[in-house]
């Protein structure tokens, strides 16, 4: 089974889970990648375009599937490094 994630102008094919990332205001600043390491892209190459630039009001639109919330988390840190995400129920 195939599972395809789309984020501004990026998209990936894989076999497994997969992710894509993009600034909302500039779409060609994104990632997209294939959670499962064992798998290969399936059809498509990944696109790895501008990597996705960090700035305090930024929108980013984001594309997880078929991954498990520990995957999501650990590719937040791979993408948006030194940014902690603390659950909200822990900020008060």
């Amino acid at each position: 089974m195939v599972t395809t994630c789309t984020a501004g102008d990026c998209t990936v094919d894989c076999s497994g889970g997969c992710i894509c990332i993009a600034n909302a205001d500039i779409p060609h600043y994104c990632f997209c990648d294939c959670t499962d390491p064992s798998t290969k892209p399936a059809g498509k190459k990944v696109s790895y375009q501008n990597r996705i630039k960090i700035t305090p009001q930024a929108r980013y639109n984001i594309c997880f599937r078929n991954v498990p919330i520990t995957t999501l988390a650990q590719s937040f840190d791979k993408v948006l490094p030194n940014r902690i995400l603390v659950p909200a129920n822990k900020l008060a």
